[in-house]
């Protein structure tokens, strides 16, 4: 308030001086005077008008400047800065879908080995259950890796060899039934000859009976026969043949067949039989000699 009252005492005492001075003034000289002061107020409200307004033209003027800028930067660096991003998204997302595909295939591996040693455990486990019955470091198990069924020839290929302590004459068994022996040993696999080869002869009897006779393969993966079996001994069918042990390849006690016919010729019977097992369906067996039950035995004694 101070401030406004000392322009006012200021503004008076300039007015007072200028009506003086304007008397002391000729007429002529206090007209061009008051003209100047009249044109000096004009200009002035003009021009403090004008600094008012300059920003507003500055503005305006500048809008019509920018606006072009405005629209390239709309049509041409905003797309631009838009693809940088995608395109940085874009490799983001990459990285992580190969870092997701990457963990996927480490947890298939995975998955794949343990669905594996589940199906072999499963395939395996009433093997490893009678392998235990004799002596575990005497037996091996072994996959099937071939089947040859056929009229001139039955045998199995399996991926044991003699790097696995496999040999000649030795054994295949499945379930308690014998498979075949070992007829051929290499570094990584064995041959295997069937019962049902026509080749194969094992000395058997039948379980109910006793009655004893020499078992045979004719070729044919579901009958098999028991020959030289006496007219005079009794037979009947539905008799389990097992091996009998004589001989120096195949151990007593193990499952060849069962009696399915019975018919006389002479002084013999033809007894027909049929295996236990479905030969084209076995995965694995286990390999043995025939002496590994009686080691087993002297081992713990």
């Amino acid at each position: 308030m101070l401030f406004f009252f000392n322009v006012l005492k200021l503004l008076g005492r300039m007015v007072n001086e200028f009506m003086n001075s304007l008397r002391n003034m000729s007429k002529k000289k206090a007209k061009s005077t008051v003209t100047y002061i009249i044109v000096g107020v004009s200009l002035f409200f003009v021009g403090h008008r004008f600094i008012f307004l300059f920003p507003r033209i500055m503005e305006h003027l500048s809008s019509y400047i920018a606006y072009p800028a405005l629209v390239v930067y709309r049509h041409a660096i905003d797309p631009v800065k838009i693809w940088f991003f995608q395109r940085k998204t874009m490799q983001k997302l990459t990285r992580e879908f190969e870092k997701v595909c990457e963990e996927r295939d480490t947890l298939l591996a995975e998955n794949i080995t343990l669905r594996a040693s589940s199906g072999y455990a499963q395939d395996t486990a009433e093997l490893i259950t009678f392998k235990k019955q004799y002596e575990v470091s005497y037996a091996q198990v072994a996959q099937i890796l071939v089947r040859h069924l056929s009229d001139q020839a039955h045998f199995f290929l399996i991926d044991a060899g003699a790097t696995h302590g496999i040999q000649v004459d030795m054994v295949a068994i499945y379930k308690n039934c014998l498979v075949g022996k070992i007829i051929e040993v290499y570094p990584w696999y064995s041959k295997v000859q069937l019962i049902t080869d026509a080749r194969c002869k094992i000395a058997g009897y039948c379980a109910d009976t006793n009655v004893k006779g020499i078992y045979e393969g004719i070729n044919n993966e579901y009958k098999t026969m028991l020959q030289y079996v006496s007219h005079l001994n009794h037979v009947k069918q539905g008799d389990m043949i097992m091996s009998s042990g004589e001989g120096l390849i195949f151990p007593r006690g193990f499952a060849l067949g069962e009696v399915t016919d019975i018919s006389t010729d002479g002084l013999y019977h033809t007894i027909m039989a049929k295996l236990l097992i479905d030969l084209r369906s076995i995965k694995y067996c286990l390999v043995m000699a025939k002496g590994m039950h009686r080691i087993m035995n002297n081992d713990q004694k």
